[in-house]
C-alpha cells in the first residue's frame, strides 16, 4: 500500500531590488481548477512591510488555507451550548442522512444530538446483527469490535403501568463491564437509550435493557451501527449549599449552614496549622477527590494533584500550602459562587429498587419493600444517610416546593452499596419524584438530615404573593400595568 505524503508549504520570501529601493516577493504553489500545481509569485511594497517578518504575517492567511482542509457543515444547532457538524468538503457527504443518522424535527432532537457527539470517556461500538419482536418489545442481537454478543432488549414501555414507569424511566440495566454506576448513552436503530446504568445480578436474560428510548435521532446506517458511550460516573459527592437551594430550603440561619461554614473553616485552620502532613493530605485527597482516571488537567487544582502524586510535601512548599488552603477553603465556603459545604448531607443520583426486577428486566412491585408510609412519611432508602426523616430535593433547586420530606430506611440488601451515592426509590417514585419539578431515574438529588434543620425546612413556603397578583391583574384591568400605585380601581 503506497501512501501519499501531504504538502505543507511555507512559501519562500525574495528581496528585488527597484530602481527606488526594494520589493518583496512573496512565491507559493497553488493547485488550479484542472488540478495541475503551478507557482504563483505576490509583490509587496517594502514601504508597507520593512522586513521579512512582517512579509510572512501578511500572507499566514492564505497559507493556511492553502495548507487547510475546506470542510462542510451538515447540522447546526446555535441555540443554547450550540453545535456544528463539519465534514470534508471533497467528502459526499451533504446531510446527517449520508451519515446514517436520522434528525427529527422535535424540539429535544438537538439536545439528543449534542448527547451523542459530547466527550464520553469510555465508547464501543458494534452493529446489529439480528433483531425480532418479542412480547416486550423489539430484541435485537449485536456484535461489538471484540466479537462479544449481546443481546438488547428496547422495552416497550406501554407494557408497564404508571407506577412502573415512574421507576424506569431514565434508566437502564447494564452487564457490560465498566457501565455500573455510570450516566451512559446507547445509540442505535431503536433511537437513543440514555440515563443512569446500573448492573442487577437479577435480570440475567439480557446483556443491557434499554428503557424509554428516544426516537428523536436514530442510527439508519446500512452497517447497522451502534454505540455505547460512558459520560460520567456517578458517586458520593459532597452537599454544597448554593444560595438558591439555601434560601428554598430555610437552611441559611446563622445556627445552620452558616454554623456549618464557620466550623469548617475552624477545622481547616487547625489542620493547616497542624504539623500531621498525612492528616493535610487525606483532607485534600477526599475534598477533590484526586483519581488519575477521572482528573480534569484543565482544572486549576490539577497541579496540586500532581504534587501529591510526586510526594512533594506541603510544609516545604509555601506556594502549594497556600494553594492548598485556598482550596480547601474555597471548597468549604465559596464566598464567589456563595456555596457552603454541609455536613449532614449529600448529593447523588436516583436509582430505581433492584430488587423488584424480574429475569428480564420486567418489574414485580409486590416485591418491593421501600416504598410505604413511615412516620407519616414516604419511604426511600439511601445508604448513605441515617435512617429516619431526610430532606430530599432534586438538584439544581428552583424552590422550597422541590424539596420533599421522606423517611430514610435502610435495606439490608442495600446496604452494600453504601459509599456509593445511591438514593433508592421504590413503587412510589412518582409520588415523589413527581413533587421534585418532575424528577426521575436520571436525575441528581441531594438529602440533607439533622432535627434542626428538618424543623427549619418544615417551617418553609416558597414566598407566592396572593396580594400582588390581585393588584397586577387589576391593573391590566384598568391599563396601568406598571404603576399599581395610581390604580383608582384599588
Amino acid at each position: 500500500m503506497k501512501f501519499k505524503r501531504q504538502r505543507y508549504q511555507k512559501g519562500s520570501v525574495r528581496k528585488v531590488t527597484r530602481s527606488q529601493g526594494f520589493a518583496w516577493e512573496f512565491r507559493f504553489y497553488y493547485t488550479d481548477a484542472d488540478g495541475q500545481r503551478r507557482e504563483k509569485v505576490q509583490t509587496l511594497d517594502s514601504s508597507d512591510y520593512a522586513t521579512e517578518f512582517e512579509v510572512r504575517k501578511a500572507m499566514e492567511s492564505q497559507m493556511s488555507a492553502l495548507n487547510g482542509k475546506r470542510f462542510r457543515c451538515v447540522y447546526a444547532h446555535v441555540a443554547d451550548s450550540g453545535l456544528m457538524l463539519f465534514v470534508d468538503a471533497k467528502s459526499s457527504i451533504h446531510s446527517p442522512d449520508d451519515l446514517g443518522i436520522y434528525i427529527s424535527s422535535d424540539p429535544k432532537a438537538a439536545k439528543r444530538v449534542r448527547r451523542f457527539f459530547s466527550a464520553h470517556s469510555l465508547m464501543l461500538k458494534g452493529r446489529v446483527i439480528d433483531w425480532a419482536k418479542s412480547p416486550l418489545g423489539m430484541q435485537y442481537a449485536v456484535q461489538m469490535e471484540d466479537e462479544r454478543l449481546l443481546s438488547v432488549p428496547d422495552f416497550d414501555m406501554k407494557q408497564l403501568d404508571e407506577r412502573q414507569r415512574a421507576l424506569k424511566e431514565g434508566s437502564c440495566i447494564c452487564r457490560i463491564p465498566g457501565f455500573d454506576g455510570t450516566t451512559a448513552t446507547f445509540g442505535g436503530p431503536w433511537g437513543q437509550g440514555k440515563g443512569i446504568a446500573h448492573d442487577n445480578p437479577c435480570v440475567w436474560m439480557y446483556d443491557l435493557v434499554v428503557f424509554d428510548s428516544k426516537k428523536e435521532v436514530v442510527f439508519t446506517g446500512k452497517d447497522h451501527s451502534v454505540y455505547f458511550g460512558v459520560l460520567s460516573h456517578t458517586g458520593l459527592h459532597p452537599f454544597r449549599m448554593d444560595l438558591q437551594t439555601l434560601t428554598n430550603s430555610g437552611l441559611y440561619e446563622e445556627h445552620l449552614a452558616v454554623k456549618a461554614g464557620l466550623n469548617r473553616m475552624d477545622e481547616l485552620a487547625e489542620l493547616y496549622s497542624g504539623d500531621d502532613e498525612d492528616a493535610i493530605i487525606a483532607d485534600f485527597a477526599a475534598t477533590v477527590k484526586a483519581v488519575d482516571s477521572a482528573a480534569d488537567t484543565d482544572k486549576p487544582v490539577w497541579p496540586l494533584i500532581r504534587a501529591i502524586h510526586l510526594d512533594h510535601q506541603s510544609k516545604t512548599m509555601p506556594a502549594l500550602m497556600r494553594r492548598m488552603f485556598n482550596h480547601a477553603t474555597e471548597e468549604s465556603v465559596d464566598i464567589a459562587r456563595g456555596r457552603i459545604l454541609l455536613p449532614n448531607g449529600f448529593r447523588g443520583y436516583a436509582f430505581p429498587n433492584p430488587l423488584v426486577d424480574g429475569p428480564d428486566g420486567l418489574p414485580d412491585l409486590s416485591k418491593d419493600t421501600i416504598s410505604g408510609v413511615r412516620e407519616g412519611l414516604r419511604s426511600i432508602c439511601a445508604p448513605d444517610a441515617p435512617e429516619g426523616p431526610v430532606g430530599v430535593g432534586r438538584s439544581p433547586n428552583t424552590n422550597s416546593a422541590e424539596i420533599v420530606e421522606v423517611c430514610n430506611i435502610h435495606l439490608p440488601e442495600l446496604m452494600h452499596f453504601k459509599g456509593q451515592g445511591r438514593v433508592f426509590f421504590g413503587a412510589d417514585a412518582g409520588e415523589i419524584l413527581g413533587k421534585l419539578n418532575g424528577g426521575d431515574m436520571d436525575d441528581m438529588v441531594f438529602c440533607f438530615w439533622g432535627a434542626e434543620y428538618l424543623e427549619k425546612f418544615r417551617q418553609m413556603h416558597y414566598p407566592v404573593q396572593p396580594r400582588i397578583k390581585d393588584q397586577i391583574a387589576n391593573c391590566l384591568w384598568c391599563n396601568w400595568p406598571f404603576s399599581n400605585l395610581e390604580c383608582t380601581k384599588l
